[in-house]
């Protein structure tokens, strides 16, 4: 595309070319000298030229001659510099609003709509009192200690509650895991590829091999707890004892390889073996 133009003059000009098909081309220029009302101002497109009109951007609206014109057309949304100065920020209030069947906290905006703020219903937890569920119960002590506590040895706890709970878990988790996501900073994301099993291996260890999982809790108390403590060195060796104790007189399923390991241990056989049945648990629902 070529311009050609007469005088010039020192005022920024803008040049409008309105197409056949409605587009709009949108150009400025300084120019030295101001042109008079004959001085012609041509484009030359690719198929045709199109006469332009001079406007002043100093005073809008109007030509450079004097006479009236309409304002230029607004640029397209997408090509306009981003400002949300004109934008309110929505602004929900604190999550303080409690279910009154079921006193789990919300906004009050997630409330019902057939509610209202004076007595606001929520469909999000128990589906209005639909759905009626035992309280969490409060954690034994010293686990609770643990939770709660500002010692020492509670952060430590609180800090490496992942690796304690790995720790003494009684299955290992058979999982294609998928790390590329944590990438960075920020709490960690679990993600896998495939199915997820857990993976319960025999009662006792191979000849040769470490006992791991479920055969610790089969294994002598205090030979677990060394194992433990060597697999995991940067662990607190109180805190590692305090837990094993905690789920030997709480886990139901620790009484159970407990017991496999009385029976071992006073009738040495090899036709031994544990079966876990899962027991179905109702969900009661009430009004």
């Amino acid at each position: 595309m070529a311009r050609t133009s007469g005088p010039q003059h020192g005022a920024e000009l803008q040049f409008m070319h309105y197409s056949g098909i409605d587009n709009c081309f949108y150009d400025t220029q300084q120019l030295p000298t101001p042109p008079t009302t004959q001085d012609a101002v041509h484009v030359a497109a690719a198929d045709h030229a199109t006469s332009l009109q001079v406007v002043d951007l100093h005073t809008p609206g109007t030509h450079t001659n004097g006479s009236t014109s309409l304002h230029a057309p607004p640029l397209p949304l997408a090509r306009r510099s981003y400002d949300e100065s004109h934008l309110a920020r929505h602004e929900m209030g604190r999550m303080a609003v409690a279910c009154p069947s079921c006193a789990a906290l919300h906004w009050n905006s997630e409330k019902i709509k057939q509610s209202s703020n004076a007595r606001p219903r929520f469909g999000f937890c128990c589906d209005s009192g639909q759905v009626s569920l035992p309280p969490v119960p409060e954690p034994p002590e010293p686990l609770r200690t643990l939770f709660v506590a500002d010692s020492e040895q509670a952060k430590e706890f609180r800090a490496n509650i992942r690796q304690y709970n790995a720790a003494f878990a009684f299955t290992s988790l058979g999982v294609s895991i998928d790390d590329t996501v944590n990438v960075g900073r920020g709490p960690y994301i679990f993600r896998i590829h495939g199915e997820l099993c857990h993976r319960s291996g025999s009662l006792l260890p191979a000849q040769g091999q470490p006992p791991r999982y479920s055969q610790l809790y089969i294994y002598d108390p205090r030979l677990a707890l060394e194992e433990r403590a060597q697999r995991n060195s940067n662990l607190r060796r109180d805190t590692l004892e305090l837990l094993q104790e905690l789920l030997s007189a709480n886990h139901q399923y620790a009484a159970t390889y407990r017991h496999a390991f009385e029976v071992l241990r006073d009738a040495p056989t090899d036709d031994v073996f544990v079966r876990l049945a899962p027991v179905q648990r109702t969900v009661h629902q009430g009004m």
